[in-house]
């Protein structure tokens, strides 16, 4: 899903010319898609009342029902970073900030009642997936200059991606109800960009319009919607870090397929793809591996 809402948002932010008004798009359209199933699923308002609830009886924190504003923030650094260095070069550096914050985010468990011990198998998921990421795009990766702060803007925002996961998971924790909590994210994201380009508006830098080009485009703010609600669950069952290894496996399995069915322009699949796939898969046999049990009990310090 990663690998083809990164495709639409692509092309949407070339035909726009403009990080923030892609990004407005993008989650407009996501929204627009959460609102008309909220419509007819009432399960949906069922779980934005009971986030609203626990908001009132100070069971959640108020400030984090704006968990939205970091995914706006990470469409806009993404429009900007990938046309610098590249998808593989943003990649590698999303995804070693993505992973190294989540071993901090989950071992501090931000979601209540829910903490991993930095162990050795958690350690060394992280280590290989990265290194994956790296092996997978090293034919692609040329940094000269110019190139190094658009990386630092990916290292950065693949941090604040993982902390977005965790605080989606306590919210979810709530709601009870994974697309309530996917709509609150795309509503306070948009609301966020639009007030940005609000401002662009006033300042005579955005000129907001509907840009032309094909349809499937536009699909990225409904693919993100349905990938937030999934990721709202899978970080309650299996914590931060081991639903990130196992993301960046579909991307890399998903960027594979496209590029092998549908490549883009001067795009080749060589040996150090097929190894990176290899590697992320290696990274999850060591997360899910099951340790021995120890005599002591109570302890999850070996929980992946």
């Amino acid at each position: 899903m990663i690998g083809v809402q990164s495709r639409a948002n692509g092309e949407l932010g070339s035909a726009v010319g403009s990080a923030t008004e892609a990004g407005t798009i993008s989650f407009g359209t996501g929204l627009l898609a959460a609102l008309l199933l909220a419509a007819v699923q009432p399960r949906i308002r069922v779980g934005l009342r009971r986030i609203a609830t626990a908001v009132r009886d100070r069971r959640l924190p108020s400030w984090q029902l704006f968990a939205g504003f970091l995914g706006g923030w990470f469409t806009v650094v993404q429009s900007y970073a990938t046309p610098l260095v590249g998808v593989a070069a943003f990649s590698v550096g999303m995804i070693a900030g993505q992973t190294a914050m989540s071993v901090v985010v989950d071992r501090l468990g931000i979601r209540t009642g829910v903490r991993h011990h930095v162990s050795p198998r958690r350690i060394a998921t992280a280590v290989i997936t990265v290194l994956a990421v790296l092996v997978s795009g090293a034919d692609r990766l040329d940094l000269g200059s110019g190139e190094l702060f658009p990386l630092i803007a990916a290292v950065v925002i693949g941090a604040v991606v993982a902390f977005h996961r965790a605080l989606n998971a306590h919210i979810n924790d709530h709601a009870q109800e994974s697309l309530a909590t996917s709509l609150l994210n795309f509503a306070t994201g948009f609301a966020m960009l639009l007030v940005i380009d609000a401002i662009g508006v006033l300042a005579g830098t955005t000129t907001l319009r509907v840009p032309e080009g094909p349809w499937w485009m536009f699909t990225g703010g409904v693919i993100g919607f349905a990938y937030i609600a999934m990721a709202a669950v899978g970080v309650q069952r299996i914590g931060v870090l081991m639903f990130t290894a196992l993301s960046v496996a579909g991307q890399l399995l998903g960027s594979l397929a496209l590029d092998l069915l549908v490549p883009s322009s001067g795009i080749t699949v060589g040996p150090n793809i097929y190894a990176g796939v290899a590697l992320s898969m290696l990274g999850i046999l060591v997360g899910v591996a099951r340790p021995r049990r120890r005599a002591s009990v109570g302890t999850d310090d070996e929980e992946m």
